[in-house]
């Protein structure tokens, strides 16, 4: 009887040393922190969660794998229940979409939590999410501008029935407005900022803005910053190049971004100045020479404008 017992002993330690042993896949692919195991098993598991063990070189196993890395972004992020079963269902369907077919697990994870978060009302930023996917905000932008085109193919009735908790929702049936395009993208978000202004939709001012919003926001040197720092950022540079100088203080006030971040991200853009204006610079400059063109720019953001 006591050698039996120890027998059934031991084939638990080897069970154990077994399991212990095993991959984990989830481990890997950008987690900053954290293992995400036990924050990924919160209340809104299903029945898809499958093996641990998936292999993540067939379709099924990076579909796992996915729906994985979605649960546990949205729980760390802090998403509502809601939130959570509606990013899981987006991040299935969207690992089907052709146009994210080169994109990431990751990439296609945090889009997912992006939209299911704007869909409910409390939206996550790309910067935050950045805080906790290992992905920069532009990666996310990227993806997000391939997933825009294809998303009515992705959020349908039953992800309106998800959102049911919303007796006006559900009365209109119909989708709640995505914030995208982000600022900067919009002819809507220019006309804003020229009558915040005060000056004409149609002015050089925003038409330069424009131009070089569209050169800087995909830069690598602007990753840490909002989009509408960036935005804030360019109307600043246009205001220069077009000898139209608009103080820090009315583009924060205009645009919703800081002074302080307006400021720090000059301080990015400055010594690239060169680099980013360059390929822009005919339709910017107009007759000036290129020179003379960054020597408009000063080296920082005065706090006021005489």
């Amino acid at each position: 009887m006591a050698k039996e017992f120890l027998n059934q002993l031991l084939k638990l330690e080897n069970s154990i040393k077994s399991d212990s042993a095993r991959p984990r896949p989830y481990l890997e692919h950008g987690i900053t922190q954290g293992d995400g195991a036990d924050d990924a098993s919160d209340d809104d598991t299903d029945d898809d969660s499958e093996e641990e063990e998936d292999d993540d070189d067939d379709d099924q196993g990076r579909l796992n794998r996915l729906a994985r890395n979605t649960r546990w972004s949205s729980h760390r992020l802090g998403l509502n229940y809601a939130a959570r079963r509606l990013a899981h269902l987006i991040a299935r369907r969207a690992f089907h979409m052709d146009g994210l077919r080169d994109c990431t697990q990751w990439s296609k994870a945090a889009v997912s939590v992006f939209v299911a978060s704007h869909l409910v009302r409390h939206p996550v930023s790309p910067e935050q999410i950045s805080t906790v996917i290992a992905i920069t905000r532009r990666a996310i932008l990227d993806t997000y501008r391939l997933f825009y085109p294809e998303r009515e193919t992705v959020i349908d009735r039953e992800c309106l029935f998800l959102l049911r908790e919303d007796p006006r929702r559900a009365a209109v049936g119909s989708l709640p407005s995505l914030a995208w395009p982000p600022p900067g993208y919009t002819d809507a978000f220019w006309e804003i900022i020229a009558s915040r202004l005060e000056i004409e939709h149609g002015s050089n001012v925003i038409e330069v803005s424009r131009q070089v919003f569209t050169v800087l926001v995909d830069r690598p040197y602007f990753d840490a910053h909002s989009v509408m720092d960036i935005a804030a950022l360019s109307i600043y540079l246009a205001s220069c190049l077009r000898h139209s100088p608009i103080s820090c203080r009315q583009i924060a006030s205009a645009t919703g971004a800081s002074e302080g971040d307006i400021r720090t991200i000059y301080t990015v853009f400055y010594p690239h100045r060169e680099d980013l204006l360059e390929n822009r610079t005919v339709d910017i400059r107009r007759t000036d020479s290129f020179e003379s063109t960054l020597n408009l720019l000063p080296r920082e953001v005065p706090s006021h404008v005489e």
